[in-house]
């Protein structure tokens, strides 16, 4: 029996290829699997599973008459256990997605309440769009000599969107969402920050456009939203310094613009999200 981060293989010859945090600690994972048992489980983390190749053959254990096959799309949401059944010689790439960047993807594409959203597991839905996005995403990975990061995290923001829009959305949950930021305050809310998230914020500064305490509203801001106040402005700011370092700018001129007090500040943010110093990250992008 071979384990590897919540997938145990049984009698399985397998291969990872590569494993890679490739945005806002998105990981991806590479994967051949030959003929054998899979047991599945990640408590932490939600994961999107693509077959690039094989998989006809392949079933999963409660779903016996279900196969999968090339550019199917499942999803496993976190804490989902399953069993499965390989039959034939199958490559797939994972992308294991953390809460807090699903929520924070929500806060910033989509003016919905994040508990609106359906995470309900998926199997082998045919979808050759998002297929080819993520063997694009699997080809920039590979290729670590000419590793185009704008490319690799435009690639990840599409494929985003592609499974939050036609995955989690499509299917609103119908169950009443009690507490939370109305929708009018939510948008409101959401609007400042865009606008201010570069100047001196306070949770009081947004608290007085609801009229809420400071207690409370901070309280309603992450059940509607999922993240802290400091937490989508942090983000935020880590963005816009990915945006000024295609620039000349000196990093502490960078960390000001940005909004952060110093600069200190901003290293240790970008390096928490990004796993790399902003100096570090703009020498990748320059070679």
């Amino acid at each position: 029996m071979h384990a590897s981060k919540g997938v145990k293989f049984v009698n399985a010859v397998t291969a990872q290829s590569r494993q890679a945090n490739i945005y806002n600690d998105i990981e991806l994972a590479q994967w051949s699997v030959s003929e054998g048992d899979v047991v599945y489980q990640r408590r932490d983390l939600h994961t999107l599973s693509v077959y690039l190749n094989g998989g006809n053959n392949t079933y999963r254990i409660d779903h016996s008459n279900r196969k999968g096959g090339p550019n199917t799309v499942s999803f496993m949401p976190r804490n989902h256990q399953s069993s499965w059944a390989i039959r034939d010689d199958i490559k797939f790439t994972h992308l294991y997605i953390p809460q807090k960047t699903l929520n924070w993807f929500f806060v910033n594409t989509f003016d919905v309440d994040v508990r609106e959203a359906t995470l309900r597991d998926f199997l082998y839905r045919p979808d050759s769009l998002l297929a080819s996005q993520i063997l694009k995403l699997t080809s920039i990975v590979q290729n670590d000599a000419n590793l185009d990061h704008l490319t690799l995290e435009q690639t990840t923001l599409d494929i985003m969107y592609h499974f939050c829009h036609n995955y989690l959305l499509a299917f609103k949950s119908n169950s009443l969402i009690l507490g939370g930021l109305s929708p009018f305050h939510r948008k409101l809310t959401r609007n400042f920050i865009l606008s201010q998230f570069t100047e001196k914020l306070s949770i009081h500064d947004m608290s007085e456009l609801t009229g809420l305490s400071v207690f409370h509203f901070a309280k309603m801001f992450r059940l509607s939203f999922g993240l802290t106040p400091a937490e989508s402005v942090i983000l935020l700011r880590v963005e816009r310094v990915k945006q000024l370092l295609l620039t000349d700018a000196s990093l502490a001129d960078i960390s000001l613009w940005a909004g952060f007090s110093h600069q200190s500040h901003m290293t240790q943010s970008f390096r928490a999200r990004t796993g790399k110093t902003p100096a570090q990250y703009r020498k990748l992008l320059k070679s």
